[in-house]
């Protein structure tokens, strides 16, 4: 069962405002207007009930599902990635030593730089060669070494 969150309404004129409760938007508007009345309402009954029943529950929904999100992506961000170090050459002959997890990534990290720089003719950034150089693990010949802080 979904239990509805606080909410906490201000009138002034004709306007209405809903603010869920332990938010920063109600904090900040009760700072910003201290002799404003703020009623904490616990239940909404009539017409107008069912509709601020809906809001609310789009309003939770959205919200969860824009947790999950955030939880998700924390969770990639924090996921132990191996790092290698790789040579990238590209058409033109320029050089560029790249830590990436990948090989195309390490390619666009170069490739990204050039654009961005406008150096060489875009012919001339095409890759011709990414070399693996060391990467992350013990038991590799050639070991990179990052310090993770």
């Amino acid at each position: 069962m979904i239990v509805p969150p606080r909410i906490w309404i201000s009138i002034e004129g004709k306007k209405l405002r809903i603010i869920e409760d332990g938010t920063m938007e109600l904090i900040l508007e009760k700072e910003k207007h201290p002799k404003k009345q703020f009623v904490e309402i616990e239940k909404v009954e009539g017409d107008i009930g069912d509709l601020v029943n809906l809001a609310i529950g789009t309003y939770m929904e959205k919200t969860a599902e824009e947790t999950e999100k955030r939880l998700k992506l924390r969770e990639k961000l924090t996921q132990e990635v191996e790092m290698k170090l790789y040579k990238v050459t590209v058409k033109g002959k320029k050089q560029a030593y790249v830590i990436a997890s990948n090989a195309e990534e390490a390619y666009q990290m170069f490739r990204s730089f050039l654009d961005a720089e406008n150096l060489m003719f875009q012919r001339d950034r095409a890759l011709d060669r990414v070399e693996l150089l060391a990467e992350e693990d013990k038991y590799a010949e050639s070991l990179l070494l990052i310090r993770r802080d």
